[in-house]
């Protein structure tokens, strides 16, 4: 695998120790694979919004003050391109609300570090097949 552009990742969730515990085991997953990495924290739904950023990649927390996690991925897609959306949460009940914002994962927390590395290699795989369409497209 080859990623040469550098992802875009953002991590969002009110619990600002949970985002460093993540953004923490994403940079061990990325550094082991080679792959340069930008990480975008935020605390709530509103700030990663207000952010106005494009990014490859959303680790999202599902219950967070005034805007859920559902509602921050459904305005993402309407105003940037997040192809890829990552769910963490405590609720396995409100997994299925995770569909109609196009989710590619859901985790439950507290996410190991063997499931959020899976999820991690599953988007680069994925990430990597959108890039081989657009440049067959291209051509």
């Amino acid at each position: 695998f080859e990623v040469k552009d550098v992802l875009k990742i953002a991590i969002c969730d009110d619990d600002h120790i949970f985002v460093t515990h993540i953004r923490e085991i994403c940079q061990s997953f990325y550094r082991t694979q080679e792959i340069e990495v930008k990480f975008y924290c935020f605390t709530s739904g509103q700030a990663l919004l207000d952010s106005k950023q494009s990014f490859d990649l959303v680790l999202l927390d599902v219950e967070m003050p005034v805007l859920d996690g559902f509602k921050v991925a459904a305005q993402l897609r309407k105003e940037t391109k997040v192809p890829y959306v990552i769910f963490l949460t405590s609720h396995m009940s409100r997994m299925a609300e995770g569909f109609y914002v196009r989710a590619f994962r859901y985790l439950l927390k507290p996410a190991n570090k063997e499931e959020v590395y899976q999820a991690l290699q599953d988007t680069i795989h994925e990430i990597l097949i959108d890039k081989e369409k657009l440049s067959f497209e291209e051509q």
